[in-house]
Protein backbone atom coordinates (compact mmCIF):
# COMPACT_ATOMS: atom_id res chain seq x y z
CA UNK A 1 0.00 0.00 0.00
CA UNK A 2 1.05 3.29 -1.03
CA UNK A 3 0.37 5.93 1.75
CA UNK A 4 0.19 9.54 0.17
CA UNK A 5 -1.02 12.91 1.03
CA UNK A 6 -4.49 13.76 -0.83
CA UNK A 7 -4.31 16.12 -3.70
CA UNK A 8 -7.29 18.09 -4.52
CA UNK A 9 -9.58 18.47 -7.52
CA UNK A 10 -9.53 21.90 -9.42
CA UNK A 11 -12.13 24.46 -7.96
CA UNK A 12 -13.90 27.37 -9.04
CA UNK A 13 -10.41 29.08 -9.13
CA UNK A 14 -9.67 28.42 -12.35
CA UNK A 15 -11.64 30.64 -13.81
CA UNK A 16 -9.10 33.04 -13.45
CA UNK A 17 -6.28 31.61 -15.11
CA UNK A 18 -6.83 34.60 -18.14
CA UNK A 19 -7.03 37.65 -16.29
CA UNK A 20 -3.91 37.04 -14.42
CA UNK A 21 -2.17 37.89 -17.03
CA UNK A 22 -2.93 40.49 -19.92
CA UNK A 23 -2.53 43.58 -18.26
CA UNK A 24 1.06 42.66 -18.56
CA UNK A 25 1.27 44.12 -21.92
CA UNK A 26 0.52 48.01 -22.22
CA UNK A 27 3.47 48.51 -24.76
CA UNK A 28 1.57 46.10 -27.22
CA UNK A 29 -2.03 47.06 -26.12
CA UNK A 30 -3.27 48.21 -29.60
CA UNK A 31 -1.92 44.75 -31.09
CA UNK A 32 -4.14 42.43 -32.83
CA UNK A 33 -2.67 40.04 -30.97
CA UNK A 34 -3.69 41.09 -27.70
CA UNK A 35 -7.21 41.40 -28.60
CA UNK A 36 -7.24 38.24 -29.53
CA UNK A 37 -5.77 36.61 -26.61
CA UNK A 38 -8.05 38.82 -24.59
CA UNK A 39 -10.81 37.52 -26.49
CA UNK A 40 -9.84 33.96 -25.91
CA UNK A 41 -8.58 33.27 -29.90
CA UNK A 42 -5.53 31.71 -28.74
CA UNK A 43 -4.48 30.29 -31.88
CA UNK A 44 -4.82 33.45 -33.73
CA UNK A 45 -2.90 35.12 -30.54
CA UNK A 46 0.12 32.55 -30.59
CA UNK A 47 0.75 33.36 -34.40
CA UNK A 48 0.61 37.21 -34.27
CA UNK A 49 2.52 36.86 -30.87
CA UNK A 50 5.09 34.91 -32.25
CA UNK A 51 5.83 36.95 -35.41
CA UNK A 52 6.13 40.47 -32.80
CA UNK A 53 8.17 38.76 -31.28
CA UNK A 54 10.22 37.30 -33.44
CA UNK A 55 10.69 40.47 -35.33
CA UNK A 56 10.91 42.67 -31.78
CA UNK A 57 13.62 43.68 -29.40
CA UNK A 58 13.79 44.19 -25.18
CA UNK A 59 10.44 45.11 -23.69
CA UNK A 60 8.48 44.46 -26.91
CA UNK A 61 9.84 40.89 -27.87
CA UNK A 62 9.13 40.16 -23.91
CA UNK A 63 5.87 41.46 -23.99
CA UNK A 64 4.87 39.60 -27.10
CA UNK A 65 6.99 36.15 -26.34
CA UNK A 66 4.71 36.62 -22.96
CA UNK A 67 1.00 36.48 -24.36
CA UNK A 68 2.69 34.08 -26.73
CA UNK A 69 3.35 31.19 -24.11
CA UNK A 70 0.62 31.91 -22.37
CA UNK A 71 -1.69 31.52 -26.16
CA UNK A 72 0.25 28.45 -26.05
CA UNK A 73 -0.90 27.29 -22.09
CA UNK A 74 -4.05 28.17 -23.00
CA UNK A 75 -4.10 25.76 -26.43
CA UNK A 76 -2.78 22.60 -24.04
CA UNK A 77 0.46 22.86 -25.63
CA UNK A 78 2.80 22.73 -22.60
CA UNK A 79 5.91 21.96 -23.95
CA UNK A 80 5.53 25.29 -26.65
CA UNK A 81 4.41 27.17 -23.51
CA UNK A 82 7.63 26.70 -21.32
CA UNK A 83 9.93 27.57 -24.30
CA UNK A 84 8.26 31.12 -24.49
CA UNK A 85 8.10 31.54 -20.47
CA UNK A 86 11.00 30.25 -19.41
CA UNK A 87 13.24 32.99 -20.81
CA UNK A 88 11.05 35.48 -19.14
CA UNK A 89 12.03 34.86 -15.79
CA UNK A 90 14.88 36.93 -16.07
CA UNK A 91 13.26 39.73 -17.99
CA UNK A 92 14.14 43.25 -16.41
CA UNK A 93 10.29 44.05 -16.55
CA UNK A 94 9.34 42.61 -13.16
CA UNK A 95 5.67 42.37 -13.91
CA UNK A 96 6.19 40.54 -17.08
CA UNK A 97 8.81 38.08 -15.10
CA UNK A 98 6.03 37.37 -12.21
CA UNK A 99 3.29 36.80 -15.12
CA UNK A 100 5.82 34.65 -16.76
CA UNK A 101 6.37 32.72 -13.04
CA UNK A 102 2.84 32.23 -12.70
CA UNK A 103 2.00 31.16 -15.78
CA UNK A 104 4.81 28.26 -15.76
CA UNK A 105 3.46 27.28 -12.08
CA UNK A 106 -0.14 27.09 -13.61
CA UNK A 107 1.65 24.88 -16.11
CA UNK A 108 3.14 22.63 -13.38
CA UNK A 109 -0.11 22.44 -10.84
CA UNK A 110 -1.85 20.78 -14.32
CA UNK A 111 0.79 18.34 -14.65
CA UNK A 112 0.46 17.53 -10.78
CA UNK A 113 4.14 18.74 -9.77
CA UNK A 114 2.54 20.74 -6.88
CA UNK A 115 6.08 21.23 -5.44
CA UNK A 116 6.69 23.22 -8.03
CA UNK A 117 3.42 25.07 -9.29
CA UNK A 118 3.28 26.02 -5.14
CA UNK A 119 6.79 27.74 -5.06
CA UNK A 120 6.45 29.59 -8.33
CA UNK A 121 3.07 30.82 -7.75
CA UNK A 122 3.95 32.14 -4.04
CA UNK A 123 7.21 34.06 -5.89
CA UNK A 124 4.57 35.42 -8.44
CA UNK A 125 2.29 36.83 -5.83
CA UNK A 126 4.90 38.39 -4.23
CA UNK A 127 5.89 40.36 -7.37
CA UNK A 128 2.70 41.45 -8.61
CA UNK A 129 0.09 43.63 -6.39
CA UNK A 130 -3.71 43.72 -6.19
CA UNK A 131 -5.98 41.15 -7.41
CA UNK A 132 -3.18 39.27 -9.31
CA UNK A 133 -1.48 38.76 -6.88
CA UNK A 134 -4.30 37.58 -4.67
CA UNK A 135 -5.30 35.59 -7.98
CA UNK A 136 -1.63 33.43 -8.11
CA UNK A 137 -2.24 33.38 -4.21
CA UNK A 138 -5.27 31.53 -4.58
CA UNK A 139 -3.23 28.77 -7.09
CA UNK A 140 0.00 28.40 -4.70
CA UNK A 141 -2.98 27.82 -1.84
CA UNK A 142 -4.33 25.04 -4.42
CA UNK A 143 -1.26 23.49 -4.70
CA UNK A 144 -0.18 23.43 -0.84
CA UNK A 145 -3.34 21.78 0.06
CA UNK A 146 -2.62 18.66 -3.09
CA UNK A 147 0.38 18.19 -1.07
CA UNK A 148 -1.18 18.31 2.17
CA UNK A 149 0.24 21.56 3.33
CA UNK A 150 -3.13 22.77 4.55
CA UNK A 151 -1.57 25.69 6.97
CA UNK A 152 0.37 26.94 4.58
CA UNK A 153 -2.56 26.84 2.06
CA UNK A 154 -4.48 28.62 4.11
CA UNK A 155 -1.70 31.28 4.73
CA UNK A 156 -1.60 31.85 1.20
CA UNK A 157 -5.88 32.06 1.17
CA UNK A 158 -5.49 34.74 3.80
CA UNK A 159 -2.83 36.33 1.80
CA UNK A 160 -5.28 36.26 -1.29
CA UNK A 161 -8.34 37.66 0.68
CA UNK A 162 -6.23 40.77 2.19
CA UNK A 163 -4.20 41.42 -1.15
CA UNK A 164 -7.62 41.14 -3.78
CA UNK A 165 -9.29 44.26 -4.80
CA UNK A 166 -12.21 43.13 -6.12
CA UNK A 167 -15.25 41.85 -3.87
CA UNK A 168 -15.35 38.44 -6.04
CA UNK A 169 -11.57 37.46 -5.85
CA UNK A 170 -12.12 38.46 -2.23
CA UNK A 171 -15.18 36.44 -1.96
CA UNK A 172 -13.36 33.42 -3.33
CA UNK A 173 -10.23 33.60 -1.30
CA UNK A 174 -12.53 34.23 1.75
CA UNK A 175 -14.46 31.10 0.70
CA UNK A 176 -11.60 29.26 0.45
CA UNK A 177 -10.93 29.84 4.24
CA UNK A 178 -14.37 28.88 4.95
CA UNK A 179 -14.43 25.36 3.54
CA UNK A 180 -13.86 21.90 5.44
CA UNK A 181 -10.15 21.80 5.59
CA UNK A 182 -9.20 18.40 6.88
CA UNK A 183 -9.91 14.92 6.75
CA UNK A 184 -8.49 11.14 7.54
CA UNK A 185 -6.86 9.57 4.83
CA UNK A 186 -6.75 5.53 5.56
CA UNK A 187 -5.35 4.43 2.57
CA UNK A 188 -3.93 5.24 -0.93
CA UNK A 189 -3.75 2.65 -3.54
CA UNK A 190 -2.83 2.16 -7.60
CA UNK A 191 -5.55 -0.23 -7.71
CA UNK A 192 -9.12 0.72 -7.55
CA UNK A 193 -10.45 -2.36 -6.58
CA UNK A 194 -7.98 -2.20 -3.85
CA UNK A 195 -9.15 0.66 -2.68
CA UNK A 196 -13.00 -0.01 -2.86
CA UNK A 197 -11.91 -3.11 -0.73
CA UNK A 198 -10.18 -0.47 2.05
CA UNK A 199 -13.17 1.93 1.55
CA UNK A 200 -16.00 -1.23 2.84
CA UNK A 201 -13.50 -2.42 5.88
CA UNK A 202 -13.44 1.85 7.04
CA UNK A 203 -16.90 2.31 6.27
CA UNK A 204 -17.37 -0.16 9.65
CA UNK A 205 -14.93 1.60 11.49
CA UNK A 206 -16.15 4.84 10.43
CA UNK A 207 -19.81 4.04 10.75
CA UNK A 208 -19.02 3.18 15.01
CA UNK A 209 -17.41 6.47 15.18
CA UNK A 210 -20.15 8.19 13.37
CA UNK A 211 -17.91 10.10 11.06
CA UNK A 212 -20.07 9.01 8.05
CA UNK A 213 -19.57 6.78 5.22
CA UNK A 214 -15.11 6.51 3.84
CA UNK A 215 -15.02 7.77 0.17
CA UNK A 216 -12.82 6.93 -2.63
CA UNK A 217 -11.04 9.97 -4.11
CA UNK A 218 -9.35 9.74 -7.42
CA UNK A 219 -6.29 12.12 -7.42
CA UNK A 220 -3.50 12.15 -10.29
CA UNK A 221 0.73 11.53 -9.31
CA UNK A 222 3.36 11.78 -12.06
CA UNK A 223 0.50 11.39 -14.92
CA UNK A 224 -1.08 8.16 -12.59
CA UNK A 225 -4.68 7.57 -10.90
CA UNK A 226 -3.97 7.23 -7.23
CA UNK A 227 -6.77 6.55 -5.25
CA UNK A 228 -7.09 7.80 -1.92
CA UNK A 229 -9.58 5.97 0.72
CA UNK A 230 -10.77 9.02 3.51
CA UNK A 231 -13.24 9.54 6.20
CA UNK A 232 -14.87 12.75 7.21
CA UNK A 233 -14.35 16.32 6.71
CA UNK A 234 -13.19 18.53 9.89
CA UNK A 235 -12.88 22.31 10.59
CA UNK A 236 -9.62 21.89 12.52
CA UNK A 237 -6.96 19.76 12.44
CA UNK A 238 -7.21 18.84 16.18
CA UNK A 239 -11.08 17.60 14.97
CA UNK A 240 -9.26 15.18 12.49
CA UNK A 241 -6.17 14.37 14.71
CA UNK A 242 -8.56 13.46 17.82
CA UNK A 243 -10.37 11.25 14.79
CA UNK A 244 -7.88 9.87 13.50
CA UNK A 245 -6.33 8.01 16.64
CA UNK A 246 -9.37 6.10 16.87
CA UNK A 247 -9.20 4.42 13.18
CA UNK A 248 -5.60 3.32 13.98
CA UNK A 249 -2.39 3.90 13.75
CA UNK A 250 -2.13 3.84 9.52
CA UNK A 251 -4.18 6.73 9.23
CA UNK A 252 -3.06 10.29 8.29
CA UNK A 253 -4.67 14.12 8.68
CA UNK A 254 -4.93 15.40 4.76
CA UNK A 255 -6.07 18.22 3.41
CA UNK A 256 -9.87 17.48 2.43
CA UNK A 257 -10.74 17.42 -1.22
CA UNK A 258 -12.37 20.75 -2.36
CA UNK A 259 -15.53 21.06 -3.90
Amino acid sequence: MMQERAPIRPGPVSLVVMALIVTACAGHGGSAFVSDYQAGRHAAALRGARSAALSSTGAARDEAALIAGLSAQALGDDASARAWLEPLLASRDRSVAARARAGLGLIAQRQGDHERAAALLAEASVALTGDDAARAALYAGQSLRALGRVEPAQREYRRAATLARSAEVRALAERRLGEGRFTIQVGAFTSRRNAERARRRADTSAAGLGLGPARVVVARRDGRAVYLVQVGEFATRADAVRARARLGPDAIVAAAPEQ
